[in-house]
């Protein structure tokens, strides 16, 4: 069975992976290469690291999401700073006998 596996490390590749058998929650694969070849590991199929997608399009469709998400959150923090960065630009000294509050 195959299944698609994006990490966070690797944000522009999608992994096309050979799986042993599947639950809900993990998939098995068989030994890794430098160290148990002969034995299967699990891994769960959503970590912080990676995501295991049943098809491509929905490994590529996850990247994209992911990204676009980014982008907003960035936005946003710059909008923020920018506010701070312009109320910053408007200050000015107090005058004697003013509070700093």
């Amino acid at each position: 069975m195959i299944k698609y596996k994006t990490q966070n490390y690797k944000p522009t590749e999608i992994e096309e992976v050979e799986i042993l058998k599947e639950t809900e929650y993990c998939v098995i694969l068989s030994g890794r290469k430098m160290f148990r070849e002969k034995e299967s590991y699990r891994e769960n199929k959503v970590s912080f690291y990676h995501k295991y997608h049943d098809t491509w399009e929905e490994a590529h469709a996850y990247l994209i999401g992911r990204e676009e998400l980014a982008v907003v959150r960035l936005k946003d923090q710059l909008e923020k700073t920018n506010n701070i960065l312009q109320t910053l630009k408007a200050m000015a000294p107090p005058q004697k006998g003013e509070s700093l509050e």
